[in-house]
């Protein structure tokens, strides 16, 4: 017992390989130990106090028992495989049928007692017999079909808790999705936190809006350009480092514009009495807010293209860019002015395919948007 929370740091606790496991006396770096028990805890709260809560159990009830099984598993197994045992999903859908039929939660604990004995004799079955019939008579495919059976069974719960806030939900889910997809190693693995972490900013945004208001008006004021230049000074010239700070300070305008638009919607008359008749929230949101948007963002988005193209050619032109081999209007313009004097003309062209490009984007951003504005379609 005294070497239990005497943890081994794994390699360099920072980077692990495709398929490397740490080990249950192994552990990574302090940081990202917290930052992965977090997640656990986060994920863990949801089985231990959202299944009573769909039951309609008692959740003092249920944390007792889980932490009651919990301390038993790892006294059993000598802490070789740490775990939390929390409340199992797939009891709702018979406990739900169980209360539909008005036999009450006795018969339903009941039923919950039998269950657990028979798998303790399982457990026993496999501690002598080995686990393979298992996978024999419940392969992949039906254990795969079972949890879906489950997520279908939990959807009438998920909508009723989305129409009380359709818009922290759906910014919750794009954001663990987001960060799963689009980073790697540890962030990746945390997506869960953090996109718990943003859905809860998300949720008191409306009553920070001031605060973000200053926020954005304090790093508006200042340049884009002398953002990109700092990055490119601090984390280095490359393509990526110059994608993730246009990422990271790009989308301002575009969030302040659609910011300013909702607002002035959402207190139109229409929507005023839609809401005092009772109307969900969403569907507000999708009928008469976000048409009038896709119009105002498609033009932004036609025109933050030729923007992009004419900052990186700035900063290449500065040599705070591309690598001088990478094909680039900026590096262009950077080795043309050598020969200015001689050539004058190589300063020309590059000159005209921005200009090209700013009106096309243009031209063909405003037609999209005038097609997709629903004023025009009255």
């Amino acid at each position: 017992m005294s070497n239990i929370f005497q943890w081994q740091l794994h390699g360099d606790g920072k980077t692990l390989a495709p398929g490397e496991v740490v080990e249950p006396d192994e552990r990574l770096t302090w940081v990202r130990t917290a930052g992965i028990g977090a997640q656990h805890v986060i994920a863990m709260f949801g089985a231990t106090f959202l299944v009573p809560i769909l039951t309609g159990f008692d959740p003092s009830t249920t944390l007792f028992f889980t932490a009651m099984s919990t301390a038993l598993f790892l006294l059993i197994n000598k802490n070789m495989l740490p775990s939390y045992l929390g409340s199992s999903f797939g009891f709702i859908a018979p406990i739900a049928a169980v209360a539909s039929a008005h036999k009450g939660l006795a018969v339903a604990s009941f039923g919950i007692m039998v269950t657990g004995i028979l798998l303790a004799l399982i457990g026993v079955l496999v501690h002598y017999a080995g686990a393979k019939w298992i996978d024999i008579i419940m392969p992949p495919v039906v254990n795969g079909a079972i949890v879906a059976i489950i997520g279908f069974n939990l959807a009438p719960s998920v909508w009723n808790n989305f129409k009380v806030a359709p818009d922290t939900a759906i910014v919750t889910l794009v954001a663990v999705l987001l960060v799963a997809v689009l980073f790697k190693g540890l962030l990746g693995r945390l997506n869960i936190l953090i996109g718990v972490i943003i859905g809860c900013i998300w949720g008191y945004v409306r009553s920070l809006d001031r605060i973000f208001t200053e926020i954005y008006n304090v790093i508006n004021n200042i340049p884009i350009i002398i953002y990109m230049t700092l990055a490119a000074l601090v984390f280095g010239q490359s393509f990526r480092n110059m994608a993730i700070a246009m990422i990271a300070f790009g989308w301002l305008v575009m969030a302040r514009n659609v910011r300013n638009l909702v607002l002035m919607y959402r207190d139109r008359e229409y929507n005023l009495a839609s809401r005092c008749l009772g109307t969900p929230v969403w569907r507000i949101l999708l009928k008469n807010i976000f048409p009038y948007l896709i119009s105002v963002v498609i033009l932004r988005l036609a025109l933050s293209i030729p923007q992009t193209i004419a900052l990186e050619s700035t900063l290449s032109y500065l040599g705070l860019g591309l690598d001088v081999n990478t094909p680039s209007l900026g590096i262009l313009l950077r080795n043309a002015r050598n020969y200015f004097l001689q050539y004058p003309y190589l300063l020309v062209f590059p000159a005209v395919i921005v200009s090209l490009i700013t009106i096309t984007f243009y031209l063909v951003g405003n037609a999209f948007s005038d097609a997709a504005d629903p004023r025009n379609h009255v």
